[in-house]
């Protein structure tokens, strides 16, 4: 399986699959789903899926199945985070700590 550089086509990816959901959500406030980028970038730094491909890579294809369907930020974020919660050996996260850091309405739909 071919391996990207993590970060930075990590990020064009998401900049590209952000201007698409911007034209079908003209609401969606970027720097908030920037912001959630940019925290998931890090914590996922150097993790792998079961698939093999990078966290991010996952998470990006992961939304990339959701914007025909014009998803609202919060479920733009679920599809982000939704790795946090597994327990990867370094302690997943709680529903709660989610909730704190990245708002009520994506952690429940985590939940």
């Amino acid at each position: 399986m071919a391996t990207r550089p993590p970060i930075e086509t990590a990020r064009q990816r998401f900049e590209a699959l952000l201007a698409t959901l911007q034209q079908k959500q003209p609401d969606l406030v970027p720097d908030r789903l920037r912001s959630v980028f940019d925290r998931v970038a890090v914590l996922y730094k150097n993790k792998q899926h079961w698939t093999g491909e990078s966290l991010i890579d996952h998470c990006l294809g992961v939304l990339k199945e959701f914007v025909a369907f014009a998803p609202d930020e919060d479920s733009i974020t679920a599809c982000l985070i939704h790795h946090l919660l597994l327990d990867d050996g370094e302690g997943g996260w709680t529903l709660e700590e989610i909730e704190k850091a990245f708002g009520k309405e994506a952690a429940g739909i985590l939940s």
